[in-house]
């Protein structure tokens, strides 16, 4: 992919800065909306060292966002071929945020992209999506939303387009709400007992860069594919919330009594049909960060 564009949402994001730092180490040039009031700081940092490539960040304010982007991707010598296109922003809607928030990011702001994609001629489409059941809440039911419109779209785009429904989340570098760096933190705070639910549902935890390496080889692979809809599950290692829990304690050599039970269970429901990881197969993707080591690296980084 050296010499191509990348024109890259939610670059600033846990999932979306590794994907950054990826693409520049490969030499591909980085075009990344950001918003004024975003930090970008957690991007600059994944992609310092990595200066095969370069970054430009794109103003993300809504009006005339499309151009903005158009502009800045045909200022770049394109002669390697057409810029790519992923969207891996996301809205969890866990900091308040309105239904209109969530849509604007997880619906509207992927709309934006897909027309930027059609305006470029683009390589390819990408979108990042969940495994969660639409049926879940307002964040699965937009992404549903967002999903429904770009299968759709997928009959007349002229391109590639690639959804990935991704696992559970877990690595160093999230923002405290994801379950591993919840329960790694407060163990390592020294609380004397979690309450936390049954814990004998099972889930699949992928790593950040894991996951990140499965974004970046489906984009390599897009000029294979042919265009129209295709759809890949990013799956990880199953474990269960208990068992994870329990490592977590030991690895931290914390006294945390786990009292499991003692509140209700989040509900989770996976949607029942989900694809297969065949596609990231045939791109030469496999997981490489079994979850004991990466626990045990993130408890090392979290407790220096």
């Amino acid at each position: 992919m050296a010499g191509r564009a990348c024109v890259l949402s939610g670059a600033t994001g846990f999932l979306g800065s590794r994907i950054a730092g990826r693409l520049v180490g490969d030499g591909v040039t980085v075009i990344a909306p950001v918003r004024a009031d975003t930090d970008p700081s957690r991007l600059h940092k994944a992609c310092g060292d990595r200066s095969a490539g370069s970054l430009i960040l794109v103003d993300a304010a809504p009006d005339g966002l499309v151009s903005r982007i158009v502009g800045s991707c045909r200022g770049e010598d394109r002669a390697s071929g057409p810029p790519f296109v992923l969207h891996a922003a996301t809205c969890y809607g866990r900091n308040g945020e309105s239904d209109a928030e969530l849509r604007a990011v997880n619906v509207e702001l992927g709309c934006a992209m897909l027309e930027v994609a059609q305006a470029l001629g683009a390589a390819g489409f990408v979108n990042v999506d969940t495994v969660l059941s639409a049926s879940l809440g307002r964040y699965a039911a937009s992404k549903a939303a967002f999903r429904s419109h770009l299968r759709g779209a997928a009959v007349v785009a002229g391109m590639p387009i690639v959804n990935l429904r991704l696992e559970m989340l877990y690595g160093p570098g999230d923002s405290g709400h994801q379950l591993v760096s919840w329960l790694i933190a407060r163990c390592l705070a020294g609380d004397e007992e979690l309450a936390l639910g049954r814990g004998d549902r099972a889930r699949e935890f992928v790593h950040v860069e894991d996951a990140a390496a499965a974004c970046v080889a489906v984009l390599d692979g897009l000029p294979r594919l042919q265009a129209g809809w295709h759809e890949t599950r990013v799956g990880g290692e199953t474990a269960t919330v208990r068992a994870v829990a329990e490592s977590v304690r030991e690895l931290s050599g914390a006294s945390t009594v786990l009292r499991f039970g003692a509140r209700e269970d989040r509900s989770v429901e996976i949607d029942d049909q989900l694809p297969d990881d065949a596609l990231l197969r045939a791109h030469g993707w496999v997981r490489r960060i079994r979850l004991a080591t990466g626990l045990r690296e993130m408890v090392e980084g979290m407790s220096r």
